[in-house]
């Protein structure tokens, strides 16, 4: 028994004896009315009035004496804890923070490289129907669940569905993991994105025209003028000089033609583009210096490393190890820049390309609507990928960031807030990514839909060639790199403090040492991304971008839904929004029934289309060896082990009981 328990005991026996006095007064009273003779009247009230007293005095002392060993427990419990305990898990600064933090994370790459090539590839205009569909029937949900999730347990993911449920314990290392695996080659991009940066610093950008020890399938336009007016249409550029046309013409047994076609006969002819596999010198510096591909590069013979990718992996690494040192206290700071400036480019880049000669061609191949290619199924499908990867749920990063939150922060207005933003800013992107793409169709003189490409291609290859064609090229050249730097570094510094979050959540005693963590887990990161900077490096990069997320998280996603729409119930989790000040109002129906049902199936339907529709991984022509799309397989499943293994470890612990949400709580 405490001591505190015996003094509440001490406290209660004295008001029942004092209690107990003044009923002992009243019957002494009558008693010595009817005995006369045993005691004197005046004399028992005297004692009685004593005894009295002394209980008051025990009455009133027991409280003092209470709040002294209050006192001396909580300054025992202070010093146990400048002992032995662990220090407390840091809080934003201010709604900014957490607020800009989650914009960046969810406003990323995805936006400006994939985003605009899926609404050309799906019909334009059209596709914002399954675009915005998506997001009210997958993204928003789980956005928003995710978000209360953390605010309300203010735990980070990795030990957030332990308290939720027992048996659920590996989820969140689950989704841990994905962020795990997925910084280690994402970091690649920003690397290149140094690399850009600091070879553009020049007067003429050395992907501008083709260079001796490039490809001979590399072509200029501008160097391919110069030869047809140098010799009057009778030569072009080719192999890095002026060839005359006939000898090109005769390398294919045809005759010449004109300037872009070789004949075979009054009916029959070739095109001279075509036949020579012509590569844009922008995409030659690419695959030729940045990554240093070889023509024999291959699994088998990945080659030595690249000096200049080593060097700029290693400083993406030091930057976002300096942006997180200090937690969400320097993070948050960062994010003022990094979260904002991809805005303010995009607007200048708007305006200058609109501008640019076919710019509105390009809007228009943009804009304007199919409406007989939303159809089909595939466009959907595209579409509920496009927003589960762009918002970046199911990574454990939106419930890091709320786990930081204070536990009365409005986190539906953050998550409809920042949601609805990442679909406006990839409906903008597509405005100033198709204006200049419009303007280099028009240079090219080809069809929007021969120049317009998807992922690192639009970013490293198509946007440099425009670039380098625009007066100040070297000045557009750096707004852009930053731009697509700072877009990298918002996602990267969410997914990386998800992994140090879970690390120092399960060793509470390492946050003391918060530079410690943060440093040895981008060192372990930028050693196991070595191997991304060998002349094949390209080929782990495709490999583990292939197989790292898709299939997992959706799984995951399915196990977060039912997990809480199910598990722990919708409307106790309803109970834990109101007692955060949260209330859904008009949407809870809405929330109700994506949660419990839509979501999840939407979900599932989701995982069998990409399961059905699974192609092996390749890089441009390279489909890689079986071998490895096994090792891709494997990549997969990873997530899955932590799941199993802590399922099978908490049945055993806990029996029956692992299925149990009577642990659920806020931890405060």
């Amino acid at each position: 028994m405490t001591v505190k328990k015996i003094i509440d005991g001490l406290a209660e026996d004295a008001l029942q004896l004092e209690c107990g006095s003044k009923s002992g007064l009243s019957r002494s009273s009558s008693d010595m009315s009817t005995e006369s003779g045993v005691k004197d009247k005046n004399d028992a009230a005297t004692e009685l009035e004593q005894a009295k007293e002394v209980v008051n005095i025990i009455a009133n002392d027991v409280p003092k004496v209470k709040d002294a060993i209050d006192g001396f427990d909580e300054s025992n419990t202070k010093m146990k804890n400048q002992e032995n305990d662990y220090p407390e898990r840091d809080q934003w600064g201010n709604h900014c923070d957490f607020f800009l933090s989650c914009l960046g994370y969810a406003v990323g790459l995805g936006n400006i490289w994939r985003f605009p090539y899926l609404c050309y590839k799906h019909g334009g205009g059209s596709f914002l129907v399954p675009y915005l569909s998506m997001l009210f029937l997958v993204g928003l949900p789980l956005f928003f669940l995710e978000l209360g999730l953390g605010q309300y347990a203010s735990i980070g993911a990795a030990k957030i569905f332990d308290r939720l449920m027992p048996a659920s314990a590996g989820i969140g290392w689950g989704v841990v993991s994905i962020s795990f695996i997925v910084i280690i080659y994402y970091n690649l991009i920003i690397a290149w994105c140094l690399y850009y940066l600091y070879v553009g610093f020049t007067t003429v950008l050395p992907w501008s025209t083709c260079q001796p020890w490039m490809s001979s399938a590399c072509f200029s336009l501008e160097q391919n003028i110069a030869c047809l007016n140098s010799s009057n249409f009778q030569s072009i550029f080719y192999n890095h000089s002026c060839v005359d046309l006939s000898d090109v013409c005769s390398m294919f047994s045809a005759k010449t033609h004109n300037e872009t076609h070789c004949s075979y006969n009054s009916t029959s002819f070739l095109d001279i583009g075509k036949a020579l596999d012509r590569k844009s010198a922008s995409e030659e510096y690419f695959t030729n210096q940045l990554l240093g591909l070889k023509e024999d590069s291959s699994w088998e013979n990945l080659g030595s490393f690249q000096p200049h990718l080593l060097i700029c992996l290693i400083l993406s690494w030091i930057t976002v190890f300096l942006c997180l040192c200090k937690g969400v206290r320097s993070s948050g700071k960062v994010v003022y820049f990094t979260a904002l400036y991809p805005f303010v480019i995009l607007g200048v880049f708007f305006v200058r390309g609109l501008t640019l000669p076919g710019a509105i061609n390009g809007v228009m191949w943009y804009i304007t609507p199919e409406w007989e290619k939303i159809m089909t199924i595939q466009p959907w499908t595209d579409a509920a990928t496009q927003i589960f990867f762009s918002l970046g749920v199911c990574f454990g990063t939106l419930i890091t960031f709320a786990s930081y939150n204070k536990f009365k922060n409005n986190c539906l207005r953050d998550a409809l807030l920042v949601g609805f933003g990442n679909c406006t800013t990839s409906i903008f992107s597509g405005f100033v990514v198709f204006s200049i793409v419009g303007y280099m169709a028009f240079e090219l003189g080809q069809p929007v839909g021969e120049v317009i490409k998807s992922g690192p291609g639009l970013t490293f290859i198509v946007y440099p060639q425009a670039l380098a064609k625009l007066p100040l090229a070297p000045l557009w050249s750096f707004l852009f790199f930053t731009m697509i730097l700072t877009l990298g570094l918002d996602s990267q510094f969410g997914m990386t403090e998800t992994v140090t979050s879970a690390v120092m959540d399960q060793f509470p005693q390492s946050r003391r040492y918060m530079k410690t963590v943060v440093f040895s887990v981008c060192a372990v990161c930028c050693i196991i991304g070595l191997p991304f900077c060998l002349n094949g490096g390209v080929f782990m990069f495709e490999l583990i971008n292939w197989y790292s997320a898709l299939w997992s998280t959706l799984l995951l996603a399915v196990f977060e839904f039912v997990l809480v729409a199910w598990g722990l119930g919708v409307t106790k989790y309803y109970d834990n929004l109101r007692e955060m000040g949260v209330s859904t109002g008009i949407l809870s129906w809405y929330f109700r029934c994506t949660w419990k049902i839509v979501s999840p199936c939407l979900m599932l339907v989701l995982l069998v289309w990409s399961i059905i529709q699974y192609k092996p991984c390749y890089y441009e022509k390279y489909v890689f060896p079986q071998y490895i799309q096994n090792i891709g397989f494997g990549i997969s499943a990873l997530p899955f082990v932590p799941a199993s293994v802590l399922l099978l470890v908490s049945l055993c612990k806990h029996g029956s009981s692992a299925f149990s949400t009577a642990g659920w709580r806020p931890s405060h």
